[in-house]
């Protein structure tokens, strides 16, 4: 098992070999700083704070995403559960075991995602891997590579992988050190036994061996990253996308789910970024975001059923394109002095939020309850929406690089994009026999078939 202190001895070697300070820190994490996370902890039973806190709350929303459970879904769920409730039990043995499953059902969403886009995915690169969450769901894989650059999460991390795969994974902090001790009384002689090395295609890496990945090349179908793109210095940033480049098959896919928090920069630094490393975007999403020209027939239907005079918020593309659709509309707009606001309403008409962008969503619900109006948002009205960013990139050499390697594809998202892909990570549209689960659902399923 790994231990702090043998962690903390490996990098401060590393970092003395090291031919250059600005390398390491590099990978200093400003953004973790920033917000008060625990990157560096006293001892392991601290990582325990970290089981469920990555994704909290958003349980209602990765159901609503995977269009509820199908039977073999829920069991896999369950069971996966079942090892993460057997691995607390182990690694705290002091403390309340508890079922992440805002964390857990992230997780499963990703896993469900990168074998519905491969379903003969054997090779897997993950960047970032937070709370380890995905390695109660990476049994089928043949090759498992994790990177964390973060302490706290780098042990928690370590001590699952331990847990679950035992001999078949493979530290990359240890090293071996040859004995060099003389003893006059042969005390340095022991009964070796000679192994044929430790692992069997799971591995987890540090910082600060990054060079040991880039000799991987060409060797993974699809590379991950977890919210963590925008996070990255832009040294670092460039660092991991030459990895990724340089170590995914021709064929292969870097999937990104969240492009991290945008405390210090913006995705455009990633989008950038990426371009100009020669990533082509088969397609990019955000929570709440469809292809507004497929919608807007079925939409603009569900609200003219309802009213014959609408108010539509704010002013922008999407109002001006379901104003096409009512003889009798207004545009409110807080911004704009050509536009009504939404408190100037006199007559009895309901208000159409037609923006995706929370905030706005928040405020026009904001302004309408002030108002005493009824209101819809387009998100009620489509069907279920993506929790997180989700996007595909791929390399030169894949047969759609050259029909999306444009800079206009990642800003101007699901206007040019890959159909085929986008209908393979919307879990929601392959139901089958599927049904919604409340958390306390899933508590008493799982209750009932681990009674113990």
């Amino acid at each position: 098992m790994l231990d702090i202190g043998y962690y903390r001895e490996q990098e401060n070697t590393a970092k003395t070999n090291c031919p250059n300070w600005m390398i390491y820190e590099t990978n200093n994490l400003d953004v973790f700083e920033k917000t008060g996370f625990p990157v560096r902890i006293n001892n392991f039973q601290q990582t325990y704070m970290m089981l469920d806190s990555m994704n909290d709350s958003l349980f209602d929303e990765y159901m609503r995403e995977f269009g509820g459970f199908s039977e073999d879904e829920l069991n896999e769920f369950l069971y996966a559960l079942k090892l993460h409730i057997d691995f607390q039990r182990n690694a705290y043995p002091q403390k309340d075991h508890f079922l992440p499953l805002d964390t857990m059902i992230s997780a499963f969403s990703i896993q469900k995602k990168l074998f519905n886009l491969n379903p003969n995915l054997k090779s897997l690169l993950e960047i970032g891997s937070g709370a380890g969450a995905f390695s109660f769901f990476a049994h089928n894989l043949e090759n498992y590579t994790q990177i964390e650059a973060c302490e706290s999460f780098y042990m928690l991390q370590s001590a699952i992988n331990f847990y679950l795969f035992k001999d078949k994974f493979k530290e990359e902090v240890f090293e071996k050190q040859d004995n060099n001790y003389f003893s006059s009384l042969n005390e340095t002689k022991k009964d070796y036994i000679e192994t044929k090395g430790v692992g069997g295609g799971i591995s987890h890496f540090p910082y600060w061996k990054l060079a040991k990945i880039y000799s991987k090349k060409e060797e993974f179908d699809m590379v991950m990253s977890n919210a963590n793109l925008v996070e990255f210095s832009t040294r670092a940033l460039n660092d991991y996308l030459s990895i990724v480049k340089h170590i995914l098959k021709n064929d292969g896919m870097f999937f990104v789910q969240c492009f991290g928090g945008t405390v210090l920069r913006n995705t455009n630094i990633a989008f950038e970024a990426l371009y100009n490393h020669g990533f082509s975007p088969l397609l990019i999403v955000n929570p709440w975001h469809f292809d507004i020209n497929k919608i807007k027939d079925d939409i603009a239907n569900k609200i003219k059923q309802k009213y014959d005079k609408i108010a539509l918020y704010p002013g922008g593309n999407h109002s001006k394109i379901f104003s096409t659709y009512f003889n009798n509309y207004i545009i409110c707009d807080d911004k704009s002095d050509i536009y009504n606001k939404i408190s100037s309403i006199k007559d009895n008409r309901a208000v159409f939020i037609t923006s995706y962008d929370k905030n706005i969503i928040k405020n026009g619900i904001e302004q309408c309850k002030q108002s005493g109006l009824r209101y819809h948002t387009i998100n009620e009205l489509v069907d279920m929406p993506f929790t997180k960013s989700n996007a595909i990139f791929v390399k030169n050499g894949h047969p759609l690089f050259k029909k999306y390697y444009n800079r206009e594809n990642y800003y101007n998202i699901l206007t040019n994009y890959d159909e085929d892909s986008l209908e393979r990570i919307s879990l929601w549209k392959q139901k089958k026999n599927k049904r919604i689960y409340s958390k306390q659902e899933i508590v008493y399923k799982f209750k009932d078939k681990f009674p113990n």
